[in-house]
């Protein structure tokens, strides 16, 4: 490569190198101090709870834009998120694939103001109609923190009306509410949780309060009958024999 460099040209009488320092080199530019990065672009919704959903992670946009279409840049360190052409968030990226949630707290409104929003008390409504526990489950979950456990809560109404309807409200209720005092039971706040004790009582055969009752049988009420008359019930004693001397 040196030689050929060097080596004069037969029509510029001038090697490469001598033209590259005449000719090239006054015109570059210094290289940039931070190495090239690939950008990529992808669209999003901003979700009720003001925030975006990347890779798995969540990351917050001002509560303004809830309900708005944004353009989302992504590099290997962070994310813009712009609308308009004007960006209005900025993060760090995470890629531990955690599900993790990134909040700027100036991005959300009180949770005073968030609580009584319409999107948090169509949930309560919804879940007054399912059943009086997960009625009571869910507006603690959102007095807690209502944006915070939006999106749960929505896992939680939208699983117990799916039981409600394959099964009926009188069957799915009863059920529902064993679910939620499980959960309240052992702490576990989570969807997954309640669609496994509801998949879980589905298996349990419930019998009705009549149903359990035990029936015993005539003349010895310690052993248990069949619930039909037995042969000796349907047929009457049979009179004694005089016996003759």
């Amino acid at each position: 490569c040196e030689r050929i460099n060097s080596k004069a040209h037969t029509r510029f009488k001038t090697s490469r190198r001598e033209r590259f320092e005449a000719l090239e080199k006054p015109h570059l530019r210094a290289l940039p101090e931070q190495p090239f990065e690939d950008i990529e672009w992808r669209t999003a919704r901003v979700h009720p709870d003001c925030t975006i959903s990347i890779e798995s992670a969540t990351y917050s946009v001002p509560h303004i834009h809830r309900g708005k279409e944004v353009r989302v840049k992504l590099t290997a360190r962070q994310i813009e998120v712009f609308v308009n052409l004007e960006r209005v968030a900025f993060h760090s990226r995470d890629r531990s694939k955690s599900g993790a949630r990134h909040l700027v707290p100036e991005h959300l409104p009180p949770n005073s103001q968030a609580y009584h929003e319409s999107t948090p008390q169509n949930l309560i409504s919804q879940a007054r109609f399912i059943s009086p526990e997960l009625h009571s489950f869910i507006e603690a979950l959102l007095k807690e923190d209502a944006l915070g456990n939006l999106r749960r809560v929505q896992g939680f109404v939208r699983r117990a009306s799916e039981e409600n309807q394959r099964f009926g409200r009188s069957v799915a209720e009863p059920r529902i509410a064993l679910a939620i005092e499980q959960l309240n039971r052992f702490g576990q706040v989570r969807v997954n949780a309640f669609k496994e004790r509801l998949e879980q009582l589905r298996k349990q055969k419930t019998l009705n309060p009549e149903d359990r009752e035990i029936q015993r049988m005539a003349g010895n009420p310690m052993l248990r009958g069949s619930g039909e008359p037995s042969v000796a019930e349907e047929q009457p004693p049979l009179p004694l024999k005089e016996k003759t001397v």
